[in-house]
């Protein structure tokens, strides 16, 4: 969820974080099921920054979904 770009200091690698928060979010996936409140607590919080800060729609519309699946379980 935090994957930067090699070629660019400081730049976010989108397709990796688009991958990793589809996985995360997936139903067929159940790892956020087996996750405690202290290791999704961190997960929160990238949600939170990438859906504030991120400049990418796809990526905040993604944060926002994890977010939905994180307060619905």
């Amino acid at each position: 969820l935090t994957a930067i770009d090699r070629s660019q200091l400081g730049a976010p690698n989108y397709e990796a974080r688009l991958k990793a928060y589809a996985r995360v979010t997936s139903p067929e996936d159940p790892l956020l099921l087996t996750l405690t409140h202290q290791e999704l607590l961190p997960l929160l919080y990238i949600a939170l920054h990438d859906l504030a800060h991120a400049r990418d729609l796809s990526l905040r519309t993604q944060a926002l979904d994890l977010l939905s699946v994180i307060l619905t379980h």
